[in-house]
């Protein structure tokens, strides 16, 4: 176990090498998590358009109509479905589908004409042959791909996040009781006919992050005004509690990532890193102030970004090997995601492809 407060950059270390970089033009701050098609496009937000840019060379692929002077609005991150070749998203309280080879808008569903009323910053989720959609009250609406409403969910509490697998949905959900105190759900539904199948619940937080299903274990964070904060693993089928990490101020998780044998949980002031086998703390990175950004796994490292510099954590101690600084007259760091042999991230003027830690010379 390490802990890396504010670990300083390493005098005469070299920086990141650059790949290629691809000039933007944002109208707005890019919200949605960058996303990877195929191991070819690379799709973001921040423009007045939806666009993709070969992950090869950052050359533009395809512009995808979204008829606002806003850019996509979308807390968190955008679907992509590689059978139906379909990208989901939500923008402000509609669900907008593209084609994404091309970006042709397909359709867009809305309040005032399909009584749609989706969450801004909801985690939704594929099925096998469609879609499901968080809603901004608590609805979660179950849609094929043409479109057509298949089943709508309406569930006490909020829902933050839904997650499909094996034929069973998982919320997490999140409720504020009086004087304040946030309490948080898991429950487990039959995909197909809609029965409750178990429920877990704590005071420690509402569950506002992406769930993960791994292995028979549903991993979840919680966050809220208690005194605690939760990380918990339970067995998909029954709900049981295989472990629970609580301790104060490196559990309120503000963005949820995950890899093989760890879970990376960003408390806004610091990166807490368990094993998932057993909860146990592997690691910690903290710093000075806050951020929500999610971290990014990939061949034994960590990377993630805080407005003006970029981490590169080694995912075996925590320790901090590098930090990239933004390039000058590049703003912000917003958004970082992991190719197969690149590290994308994307700044206030452009994106850049880096090469990642694990290939360096």
């Amino acid at each position: 176990m390490l802990s890396c407060p504010n670990t300083p950059k390493v005098e005469g270390e070299t920086k990141l090498n650059v790949i290629w970089r691809a000039p933007t033009n944002l109208v707005d701050s890019p919200k949605p998590d960058l996303l990877i098609i195929n191991n070819e496009n690379l799709v973001y937000s921040g423009e007045k358009e939806l666009t993709a840019i070969s992950i090869e060379n950052g050359d533009l692929i395809w512009r995808g109509e979204i008829e606002e002077e806003r850019a996509l609005y979308n807390w968190n991150e955008m679907l992509y479905d590689s059978k139906q070749q379909r990208i989901v998203s939500t923008h402000y309280d509609n669900v907008i589908v593209w084609n994404a080879i091309n970006g042709q808008k397909l359709y867009e569903l809305s309040d005032s004409t399909d009584g749609i009323d989706a969450s801004r910053v909801g985690f939704h989720t594929l099925l096998n042959d469609g879609y499901a959609i968080v809603g901004s009250q608590t609805d979660i609406y179950v849609f094929n791909w043409d479109g057509t409403l298949r089943r709508e969910y309406n569930i006490d509490w909020k829902s933050r996040s839904v997650t499909f697998n094996q034929n069973t949905f998982y919320t997490g959900q999140s409720n504020t009781v009086n004087g304040g105190l946030t309490q948080g759900r898991i429950r487990a539904f039959n995909a197909a006919m809609g029965d409750s199948l178990w429920t877990y619940q704590t005071d420690n937080g509402g569950f506002h992050t992406r769930l993960f299903v791994q292995d028979g274990i549903v991993y979840g964070a919680a966050k809220g005004n208690s005194p605690l904060g939760e990380i918990v693993a339970l067995d998909s089928k029954t709900g049981q509690k295989q472990w629970a990490y609580n301790e104060k101020d490196r559990a309120q998780t503000q963005n949820l990532a995950i890899s093989n044998n760890k879970i990376y949980a960003n408390t806004g002031g610091g990166i807490t890193a368990l094993n998932l086998e057993n909860g146990e703390l592997a690691w910690r990175v903290d710093w000075m102030g806050f951020d929500s950004n999610k971290p990014v796994y990939i061949q034994g490292y960590v990377y993630h970004v805080r407005d003006f510099e970029l981490l590169v954590i080694d995912d075996d101690n925590g320790e901090v090997l590098h930090r990239e600084p933004v390039p000058k007259g590049n703003g912000y760091f917003w958004n970082v995601t992991a190719g197969s042999d690149k590290i994308f991230v994307q700044t206030n003027t452009q994106l850049i492809a880096y090469q990642p830690w694990h290939l360096r010379d």
